[in-house]
């Protein structure tokens, strides 16, 4: 999808989601946003269990690494929600940790298999 999701705490379809839903006849909508543990402190948190210790970022890419050694990155937060079209209430609403690896693409993208794996294990109940 070409549209941007909210930036809001709560995912909901943005007007811009919806009409691109209709336009490209999508049967379900997934909205997701990765999102920063440290802005909310207030928000109610699951305590995560780490095994090992934390890995450092080697991506050559990472801003804060190279001449100042390595970086530590906090585990990923991502909220992800699913929509039926036209409809603003989720049909699943959750969160999932990840533990970040030494590539932030990496990290990113084994996160984003971890969403569609949730997603489609909750398609297959309906």
């Amino acid at each position: 999808m070409d549209s941007s999701t909210t930036d809001e705490r709560e995912l909901h379809p943005t007007l811009a989601n919806g009409e691109e839903v209709k336009r490209q006849e999508c049967d379900y909508l997934v909205l997701t946003q990765v999102a920063n543990p440290k802005t909310n402190l207030t928000e109610p948190r699951v305590p995560s269990i780490v095994i090992g210790r934390r890995t450092p970022s080697t991506d050559a890419s990472d801003p804060f690494g190279g001449q100042f050694g390595p970086v530590y990155r906090d585990n990923l937060e991502i909220k992800f929600a699913l929509f039926r079209p036209g409809k603003f209430s989720a049909i699943m609403n959750t969160t999932i940790l990840a533990q970040p690896s030494a590539n932030v693409s990496d990290s990113l993208v084994q996160s984003m298999d971890r969403v569609a794996d949730r997603v489609s294990h909750e398609l297959k109940k309906k």
